[in-house]
Parts: C-alpha cells; sequence; structure tokens
C-alpha cells in the first residue's frame, strides 16, 4: 500500500518505452513535516511506511537504489507513496546502470561496487535524518543532507535524541557489514525506541536497561523508589529508636555502676572506719 502503482505501460513508435503510474496528490515527505510540524513518533511513523515499502522490494529482490525526499510524497490521507523505481536494479544483477543521486548514494554505490539491500538501508537512514532536522534556513532548498550525525534536529528528550542518532549512525556505517541485517532489523529498532525499550544500536547495558524500564513504567518506577524510600527511612528510624533504648540502657547501667560502688564504699567506712573506731 505505500508504493505508487503502476497502470500501464508499453513502446512508442520511435523505440521509446513509457510507463503510467497513479497520480499521488501530495508534497514530498520532508516538505510535509517542515509545513506540519508533526510529533517525533509522527515522523518515525512517516519513514516506518517506507521502511515497509522497501523490505516489500526487498523481499521480492528488487533495490529501489535511489530513495530521498523527492521519491516518497504523503497523500491527502497522510500516507507515504514511494515512487520512482526508474533506477532500481534486481538483487545481484551485475550490468545495472551506475545511476545514484549525489548526496544520497550510499558509499558503494559511489565507488561502483555491487549493490545490496543494505545500499537502500543508507539511503532510509539519510532520510530518517532528513526527517527529524528543524527547518532549514530559506537558501538551503536543494535538500542534499551534509551528514547524518552533526545536524540540528527538533527539540526532542535527550534520551531518544541520543537512541535516534545511534540508530542513523548505524543504518549509515560506510562499512555496509557494520549496517542492521535487513531494513526489517532497523525498523525494529525505531519499534523499540517509540516503545521505550532498550535499542539495539545503542547496546543492552544494565544501565541502559533500567533507565528503558523507568522510561516506560515511570508510576510504578516512581512507586517504587517511594516505597523502597519509606523502608529505608522505617529502617532508620528502628535503628535509630535502638541506638536511642542501647544508649539509656548504658547510661542506666554505669549510673547503677556507679551507686553499687557508692554503697560499696560507704559500706567499708563503716566497716573498717567507725566501727573499728568503737
Amino acid at each position: 500500500p505505500h508504493i505508487a502503482r503502476l497502470l500501464d505501460g508499453g513502446q512508442l513508435d520511435d523505440g521509446r518505452l513509457w510507463f503510467a503510474m497513479e497520480l499521488i496528490e501530495g508534497a514530498r515527505i520532508d516538505a510535509h513535516v517542515h509545513a506540519s510540524n508533526p510529533t517525533v513518533a509522527a515522523r518515525i511513523g512517516l519513514l516506518r511506511q517506507v521502511i515497509d515499502a522497501v523490505a516489500c522490494a526487498h523481499q521480492r529482490l528488487l533495490l529501489h537504489r535511489d530513495i530521498k525526499p523527492a521519491n516518497v510524497l504523503i497523500d491527502a490521507d497522510g500516507s507515504a507513496k514511494l515512487l520512482d523505481f526508474g533506477i532500481a536494479a534486481l538483487a545481484g544483477e551485475r550490468h545495472a546502470a551506475a545511476a545514484y543521486t549525489p548526496g544520497w548514494a550510499s558509499p558503494e554505490q559511489i565507488a561502483g561496487d555491487e549493490i545490496g539491500p543494505a545500499s537502500d538501508q543508507f539511503q532510509l537512514g539519510l532520510l530518517l535524518n532528513a526527517l527529524l532536522q528543524a527547518p532549514a534556513p530559506a537558501d538551503a532548498s536543494a535538500g542534499v543532507p551534509t551528514s547524518a550525525a552533526g545536524e540540528v534536529w527538533i527539540d526532542m528528550s535527550a534520551a531518544r535524541c541520543a537512541e535516534l542518532r545511534a540508530i542513523v549512525a548505524r543504518a549509515t556505517a560506510h562499512d555496509p557489514q557494520h549496517r542492521y541485517g535487513s531494513v526489517q532489523e532497523l525498523d525494529a529498532d525505531l519499534g523499540r525506541c517509540l516503545a521505550a525499550r532498550p535499542v539495539s544500536a545503542v547496546g543492552s547495558s544494565l544501565g541502559y536497561t533500567l533507565r528503558c524500564a523507568i522510561r516506560r513504567h515511570p508510576l510504578i518506577a516512581a512507586a517504587s523508589a517511594a516505597t523502597t524510600l519509606a523502608i529505608v527511612v522505617l529502617v532508620a528510624g528502628f535503628s535509630w529508636r535502638l541506638a536511642q533504648e542501647r544508649d539509656l540502657a548504658r547510661a542506666q547501667a554505669e549510673r547503677a555502676s556507679r551507686e553499687a560502688s557508692n554503697a560499696a564504699a560507704v559500706a567499708r567506712f563503716l566497716e573498717d572506719d567507725l566501727l573499728a573506731l568503737a
């Protein structure tokens, strides 16, 4: 549903090929987000629709090779449509045209190496970066990203920003082997980010896992913290009470010892001094 449909095609009398696709009345995906200013979750949701379309093509061994904002439109229903498979090629096709869009091509495209699904994933990572950017100045309308890590993004929490930057960095790694194993894995990590679950691109340390759990269940975390604090206060109060009672008992014992010593001294005085003299 997120791929523009091919309606018909053929060949003209002069030998030129033609094809007709459904008309998508909508704006480019980057223009759409800049105009409507949706939430981070909504922007990621649009990208996941594009990923769904790319995954469908990959399942049929078809590589798009030209994923960029100009080739993704948002229709009147707010649904993303991937179009322009003009330079698409079958996976493993050695004689595919070496065509690409500057600024959006993967390193292997630029180098003329064999292209695989990881190349489309690289472009999806650039598209994610573009969707999260703050509106650009008026003179920066070429639509070519300068980098995937140094852009100014829209306001979001520091934790989510760190996770999304890690996702972009992994999807756009220079070495295809360092990217996600498939675009479905990229989509799964985005889903974990939205659900406040540990993102594989960040890691799985105990501290990070606990922070994710707190973000996912803040009320439970707050209740647990309050309960823990109450227990600590109760234990501290009980310990203080025991210490007070122990100190009181020690003081009473010392006073009793002093009184006993005084009584013994008086008895010795009476017995050894007064009675002896008498």
